[in-house]
């Protein structure tokens, strides 16, 4: 969905801040909010919900965080973090995923190789 953009940034919760402060500083003429899913294959409620999110930040509009966390912990993909026999998916990495706003930063997509590509930090 994104191969013919002219920028590719990554993001999720932990620095929406930035990147709605990153897109409004570079004030593009047209935003495409890429929800990827697992592996670009299929939805996932949370990267839907995190477009939403940024979406309405973007476009100025109240936004219920509370109720996204609320509405994460019951979606298939994300119960696992609350089943108490499973080891494997911790609380507590729920917790980090959603911690908003934590980092100033974005994840720019950059070429690195003849077919590699590569994160670069920019501080916003």
């Amino acid at each position: 969905s994104a191969k013919n953009a002219d920028e590719i940034i990554t993001g999720s919760f932990v620095n929406a801040a930035s990147i709605v402060k990153y897109i409004k500083n570079k004030n593009p003429e047209r935003v495409f909010l890429v929800a990827m899913g697992l592996e670009g294959r299929e939805s996932a409620e949370e990267d839907r919900l995190c477009a939403q999110y940024l979406k309405d930040v973007l476009l100025g509009k109240p936004c219920d965080f509370a109720k996204i966390i609320k509405i994460l912990k019951t979606t298939h993909g994300l119960r696992k973090f609350f089943d108490p026999v499973q080891v494997w998916f911790p609380k507590r990495d729920f917790e980090l995923c959603l911690d908003l706003n934590k980092f100033s930063f974005v994840l720019k997509v950059e070429p690195y190789d003849e077919n590699l590509l590569a994160l670069k930090r920019i501080n916003v």
